[in-house]
């Protein structure tokens, strides 16, 4: 391997011309070399080719340059590649440390690691983590570091002894860009957590204490809750090892709920109304799962807050296309009764104005048993069966739909005509949101059960 270099590729286009023929000049002794020396292109074709550079060892740091030619019938063309060598330098772990020596479940446990830049360069900060693999892929602990050219530095990190048995402490700093050896840059020894003395006062103590702390910031207790979990699987309490888990596995789900929020919140600030919305009633399970009040109606707020501004024109907004159509429904209501009216006008009063009433037809048998009512039911042509929509969210609308119009009965539109005229426009409003999204078969569907739906209001008007 030569030293670090940088360098850079060109890209060339030359009109009307089928064979370019390549080549590269560095420096003496440079081992620079092409992906392509012979390039055929047509017309204006355009192709990148990558140069590769090897610095020999002990090239002085500095700025260099490697010259790219291009050889065809028309002509040379040539372009300077600016390469730049760096001082040499490595970033070396060394000298990790445990203490205690020996420790128990519930203590502290300290490691320390030497963190050594051997070579004159100013690095950019980077972050140092300890990792136990046989608890989780992700560091427990975890600092930022700043460097100093050709300085060392004793940097510690604590973990919360929450395993026990053999384990394997490692630490890690993610190499530097040109780091002449990066195998130094990671460091690992293996210790061993004993049984803690008293595990049952002792996982007493540490529950109350992440007990202070949890409601606050659950994530400043997780250490401390999973000592507890140990110490009194350790004592054998089944209760308190469930007590554990409960506050660990609510911290883990507030934190995916609080990061829905934000995503929530991100599509709002998009006009994504629909998004946002998603987003907030995921997260609305979880705060009502845990009879979170306060988080409920936070995200309630949210809702409507959307909802009621989601940047549609007045003349659009829900609200006004449903009294828009309620103003319609109720001017066909006018024309018919009209036309009714003078129907009945030219045939004549009704039989019952002459005394000849229509004759009641008698009750059929009771059913259920004597005294049973009978309810009688408007009978409903059957519609085709219900599509499945691989897009969910028309797959919602129609089961939507199809429970509408099963609980819009007559006496149900009676008691509440605007809430059901309502409820219709919103149905509309999500059909035509949804319409590019569906295909023939749901649209056709959707457009049948809206006709349904529509007649049985209508009829009730």
């Amino acid at each position: 391997m030569g030293m670090p270099g940088t360098g850079s590729a060109s890209s060339f286009k030359m009109a009307n011309v089928n064979n370019i023929y390549l080549s590269v000049m560095g420096p003496p002794e440079w081992d620079v070399t092409l992906s392509e020396d012979r390039l055929i292109l047509e017309g204006n074709d355009s192709e990148t080719v990558t140069v590769d550079v090897s610095v020999p060892e002990g090239e002085a740091p500095g700025l260099y340059e490697i010259q790219f030619t291009a050889t065809s019938s028309i002509g040379d063309r040539s372009v300077t590649l600016p390469v730049r060598v760096l001082e040499p330098y490595d970033v070396i772990l060394s000298n990790l440390v445990i203490t205690p020596e020996e420790p128990a479940l519930g203590d502290t446990v300290n490691v320390s690691v030497d963190v050594t830049v051997d070579g004159d360069v100013n690095l950019p900060d980077k972050i140092l983590g300890f990792y136990i693999p046989e608890i989780a892929q992700g560091n427990l602990a975890s600092t930022t570091l700043s460097f100093e050219p050709n300085s060392t530095q004793t940097v510690t990190l604590s973990w919360g002894a929450s395993r026990l048995g053999d384990l394997t402490a490692k630490m890690y700093l993610n190499p530097h860009q040109y780091d002449s050896n990066i195998d130094n840059n990671s460091i690992q020894t293996t210790f061993t957590v004993a049984e803690a003395e008293d595990p049952c006062t002792l996982a007493e103590e540490t529950f109350e204490a992440a007990m202070e702390v949890y409601e606050e910031d659950c994530e400043e207790a997780r250490s401390q809750l999973e000592i507890a979990r140990a110490l009194y699987e350790q004592c054998g309490d089944e209760d308190g090892v469930a007590q554990c888990d409960f506050y660990l596995e609510k911290c883990d789900k507030y934190g995916l709920a609080e990061e829905l929020v934000e995503q929530g919140d991100a599509f709002a600030d998009q006009g994504d109304c629909e998004s946002a919305i998603n987003k907030w009633q995921d997260a609305r399970e979880i705060y009502a799962s845990y009879d979170d009040d306060a988080m409920v109606q936070m995200i309630d707020d949210r809702i409507e807050s959307c909802e009621e501004d989601d940047g549609t024109p007045w003349y659009m907004q829900t609200w006004f296309l449903g009294l828009l159509l309620l103003l319609l429904l109720l001017a066909i209501l006018i024309i018919l009764l009209a036309r009714r009216r003078e129907e009945e006008e030219e045939e004549g009063p009704p039989p019952e104005f002459y005394g000849e009433a229509a004759p009641v037809p008698p009750p059929g048998p009771p059913e259920g048993g004597e005294g049973a009512q009978r309810t009688l039911v408007t009978p409903v042509a059957p519609g085709r069966t219900a599509p499945t929509p691989s897009d969910p969210d028309a797959a919602k609308l129609v089961d939507g739909l199809d429970k509408a119009v099963a609980h819009y009965d007559p006496e149900t539109i009676r008691k509440d005509l605007k809430g059901a005229v309502s409820n219709y426009s919103k149905i509309v409003d999500r059909r035509n949101t949804l319409a590019a999204r569906m295909d023939k078969e749901t649209l056709d569907y959707v457009d049948e059960q809206i006709r349904l739906l529509e007649d049985k209001i209508f009829n009730e008007l």
